[in-house]
């Protein structure tokens, strides 16, 4: 699994991001379409779903953590 950072516009706030966890690129943006339907944070019906997008694919690092 990769982990992606993508992006959502907002009507009034303009463009928020958050991270999913996708084999390539097209399953990351099902995911987060699937992810921002779920989340509280994103109920608020004010953010065009049409705007998901993949900002970029994220290496992680083996040994380092950001525990």
């Amino acid at each position: 699994m990769n982990r992606y950072l993508m992006q959502i516009e907002h009507y009034f706030r303009g463009i928020e991001e958050f991270e999913v966890s996708a084999t390539d690129k097209e399953d990351a943006v099902f995911v987060a379409k699937q992810y921002v339907e779920r989340n509280p944070k994103y109920s608020g019906g004010n953010y065009k779903m049409c705007s998901i997008c993949v900002i970029k694919k994220l290496n992680i690092k083996k040994g380092i953590s950001n525990e």
